[in-house]
């Protein structure tokens, strides 16, 4: 079976390394967000070459949905000049930090599968299903919220 680079670099929404470097600097969209830090959450991947340009998958090194989420939260799916990160899905930031944790991890498990990533399927789904279960419990307790 082909490995995925999603697979291969414990990175579900196969984002390039220049974008982790971005959300570990002062100058990410959200600096309320703790930092990525290079050698604990991310490393260099494995180069790729697209549009006659050389690129470099990040390697998450830590847990994947959690920095995925710290990722997106630090930077968006949008750049600077308003361009969409990734061709397949952008979400307003506004929309993004509305969102809760359960909404956050079904949309990476969406990008992972769109992505073509099959390895990391156990543990979004015992991830999803321990959220589901959190907030099950919380609904009892609390049936207001």
């Amino acid at each position: 079976m082909k490995r995925y680079r999603t697979d291969r670099h414990n990175n579900p929404i196969a984002a390039v390394y220049g974008l982790f470097k971005q959300a570990s600097s002062s100058g990410s969209l959200d600096t309320r967000e703790p930092r990525l830090i290079e050698g604990i959450h991310f490393e260099k991947g494995d180069p790729f070459r697209s549009g006659g340009r050389t690129f470099y998958t990040g390697r998450i090194l830590a847990d994947p949905i959690a920095v995925s989420i710290a990722l997106i939260d630090r930077v968006g799916f949008y750049t600077g000049n308003n361009r969409q990160r990734w061709s397949y899905i952008a979400i307003p930031w506004w929309v993004w930090r509305s969102m809760n944790e359960w909404q956050k991890t079904l949309t990476i498990y969406e990008m992972y599968q769109h992505e073509g990533g099959v390895e990391m399927e156990e543990l979004f789904q015992k991830r999803l299903a321990a959220l589901d279960a959190l907030q099950t419990v919380k609904s009892s307790i609390h049936p207001w919220k």
